[in-house]
């Protein structure tokens, strides 16, 4: 009877021990950035909406028919430039849009 009885604390102190070490795991798993979900690490400095390219101007008079360019930036990494962010408004309506270093928008935004 007590050799049971001990069989079954070990198993009991087992499950627990597992499943302590299972949630520690897990925890530490989910507090770390997957290399897939990594983030740029960019430097965003504001700049004049006339250091823009005229690719960015162009999208901006084409695409949101001659919205004001409220703030402009450039980033950076490594001291290499890697794209533009440009926030614009037009009447009640706001956009954050981005470029490439080269121009090209990388996020569409519907400007209904």
């Amino acid at each position: 009877m007590k050799s049971s009885i001990l069989s079954f604390s070990f198993s009991i102190l087992f499950m627990l021990t597992l499943g302590m070490a299972t949630i520690t795991t897990l925890g530490f798993a989910l507090s770390e950035t997957p290399a897939t979900y990594e983030q740029k690490d960019d430097d965003k400095v504001e700049i004049n909406a006339k250091e823009l390219p005229k690719e960015v101007k162009m999208d901006i008079l084409d695409n949101y028919h001659a919205a004001e360019i409220v703030k402009a930036y450039k980033t950076t990494n490594g001291g290499k430039l890697t794209g533009y962010v440009v926030e614009i408004k037009k009447g009640p309506k706001e956009w954050t849009v981005t470029y490439d270093k080269d121009g090209n928008p990388e996020n569409k935004i519907n400007p209904i």
